[in-house]
C-alpha cells in the first residue's frame, strides 16, 4: 500500500474534549468560505473586431479588448493577445448594368405632370451593424455567463460597437441550493475567480446559516476574523491565531478563575472556548478541501465538509459535556474514514 506521507494524526486535548489534527495547507469554500488559492490571473476577452488597415497601411489587424477578472495575488499572468494580424475581405463587384435597348415611348402631357408633383422618395440608409445574439448561457466555473452573437446586417461605413459576449453572473450559483451536500459540492467546483464571485454575492457559511437571524451576523463576522489565519501554516501557530482571534489569549482555567463568580464573564468564556473548539472542526474541513489539489476525489471531499458542517450546527444546539463529546468523537471517525478513502488517490 502507497505510503501517505501527506497527512498525519495527532490527538489533542482542548477544554476536556479530544480532537485530531492533521497536515497540510487551507484554502477551500466547501463550507467554510476562506479565501480561495490561485495559481494564475483569469482574463475576459471580447471577439476580434472588424479586419482594418492601420493608418493606411497595407498589413491589417482586427483588435479586441481583454480585461482582468480576477487578480491572484504574487502572481503576474500577461494579457492573452489583443491585436492579430487578418486578410480583409475581398470588395464587392458592382452588379453589371442591364440596357434596355427597346425605345421607350415619349411621356404624355400628362405623365409628366404627375410624376412631377409627385414627393421625392429617399433611399434609406442605415445606421449601424444590426446584431442578433441568443439567450444567455449558465454560469460557468469561473462565474460567468456567455452567448453567441451573429451580425446580421453589416452597415457599410459604418463602425458599430459589438454586443458584450461575456458577463459576470449576477446570482448566486450554489448558494440558493437545498441541500447543504450540493451546496459544498457546488462550491468546490468552482474556481477562485468563481469562489470568490460567489462570495461577494453571499458570504454565509455553513454553520452560520443554521443559526437564528440575531445570531446570524455573529457567526459571520467570526469566520470573517478567522481570514489571517489559513495564511499561518498548520500547527499550534494556527491555533494561536484563531486564539488571538477570539481573543482567548492565556491559560483558560486562569481565566475561569478571574471570572470568579461573575456569570456574564463565564458565559462569554464558555463562548469562546466552544468557538475554538469548532474552529480545530473547521480547520480539518480546509485541509480537506486542500487536498482536492493533490487528487483527493471531490465527492469524498464533499462528503467530509458536509460531515463537518452538520457537526458544528448539532455542537451549537447541544446541551450537556456528554453530547459535545460525542459530537468531537464523530468528526475524529469521520477523519479517519476520510484518510483511508481518499489517501490512495494523493499525488
Amino acid at each position: 500500500m502507497k505510503r501517505f506521507a501527506y497527512i498525519t494524526c495527532t490527538t489533542l486535548l482542548i477544554a476536556g474534549g479530544l480532537f485530531v489534527t492533521q497536515y497540510a495547507q487551507a484554502v477551500g469554500g466547501g463550507g467554510g468560505g476562506s479565501v480561495p488559492s490561485c495559481s494564475e490571473d483569469v482574463w475576459q476577452c471580447g471577439s476580434f473586431g472588424a479586419c482594418t488597415s492601420d493608418n493606411g497601411k497595407k498589413e491589417f489587424h482586427q483588435h479586441r479588448e481583454c480585461t482582468k477578472t480576477f487578480e491572484c495575488d504574487n502572481v503576474t499572468t500577461p494579457s492573452p493577445n489583443t491585436v492579430e494580424k487578418c486578410t480583409p475581405p475581398a470588395p464587392i463587384e458592382p452588379e453589371p448594368v442591364v440596357i434596355n435597348e427597346k425605345p421607350q415611348p415619349l411621356p404624355s402631357v400628362v405623365d409628366t405632370e404627375k410624376k412631377t408633383s409627385a414627393p421625392v422618395e429617399e433611399t434609406a440608409s442605415c445606421t449601424q451593424d444590426i446584431w442578433k445574439c441568443d439567450v444567455w448561457n449558465s454560469c460557468d466555473k469561473n462565474g460567468d455567463q456567455t452567448r453567441t452573437c451573429t451580425k446580421i446586417t453589416d452597415c457599410p461605413g459604418v463602425d458599430t460597437d459589438e454586443p458584450p459576449f461575456t458577463k459576470r453572473c449576477e446570482h448566486l450559483q450554489c448558494g440558493e441550493i437545498e441541500s447543504m451536500r450540493e451546496r459544498v459540492l457546488c462550491r468546490l467546483k468552482l474556481t477562485p475567480a468563481g469562489l470568490e464571485r460567489e462570495y461577494t454575492h453571499e458570504y454565509l457559511p455553513e454553520e452560520c446559516r443554521g443559526e437564528v437571524k440575531d445570531k446570524q451576523q455573529k457567526c459571520i463576522d467570526r469566520y470573517k476574523s478567522y481570514k489571517p489565519c489559513w495564511k499561518v501554516p498548520v500547527g499550534q501557530g494556527r491555533i494561536a491565531c484563531a486564539r488571538t482571534a477570539l481573543q482567548l489569549s492565556g491559560d483558560i482555567p486562569q481565566a475561569k478563575r478571574t471570572c470568579a463568580n461573575d456569570e456574564t464573564c463565564m458565559k462569554d468564556l464558555r463562548w469562546r472556548v466552544h468557538a475554538l473548539i469548532k474552529f480545530r472542526m473547521y480547520d480539518l474541513e480546509e485541509r480537506a478541501e486542500e487536498l482536492q489539489e493533490k487528487g483527493a476525489d471531490v465527492e469524498a471531499i464533499a462528503d467530509f465538509v458536509t460531515l463537518i458542517g452538520e457537526n458544528k450546527q448539532a455542537y451549537n444546539t447541544a446541551t450537556t459535556k456528554e453530547e459535545r463529546k460525542n459530537i468531537i468523537l464523530n468528526v475524529r471517525e469521520g477523519w479517519k474514514t476520510f484518510v483511508l478513502r481518499v489517501k490512495d488517490q494523493i499525488n
